[in-house]
Formats: structure tokens, sequence, C-alpha cells
């Protein structure tokens, strides 16, 4: 097992992408600021590599329209009572 890396806030900012590959390839990283530790940052170990697929499948559901009738006769009506 690799040691335990300590890494500054503004440090770990600057360089995350070479951070999360370290940890990736199994180092633990400690943050700290101002000297004081803050976080640890690790592995996940094992990810799953698929995700689950539903048990049902996905079925459109049809609703019921929210305008009726004629839309300009509404739109009209909506203006006429703006002026």
């Amino acid at each position: 097992m690799q040691a335990e890396r300590t890494v500054a806030v503004a440090e770990l900012k600057a360089h995350l992408s070479a951070e999360l590959r370290r940890v990736q390839e199994g180092e633990t990283t400690i943050i700290v600021d101002h000297r004081k530790p803050i976080a640890k940052l690790s592995g996940l170990g094992s990810v799953p590599r698929y995700a689950r697929r539903r048990l049902y499948p996905f079925v459109w559901q049809e609703l019921e329209p929210l305008i009726t009738g004629d839309l300009q006769a509404l739109i009209d009506s909506e203006r006429a009572d703006s002026w």
C-alpha cells in the first residue's frame, strides 16, 4: 500500500486532474487547509461497469391538452385585456 500524500487546497485546485489520476491508481491524498487536514481523497475501489436496467419498460402516458378550442382567439382575448 502506498503512503498517504498531503496536498494543500491551492495545489489541489491547480492540479486536480493529476491528483485524481493518482487516486485512481490507488493512492490516498489528504487535503490540508492552513496545515490542518480537512478531507481525505481516496478511490472507490470496485466501481460497477454497468447500470442496472429498469424492471419495467418506460410507457408514455397521454395527458389532457392544456388548451382546447381556437388558439388564435385565446391569444387575441389575452392581448385585448392588456390594452
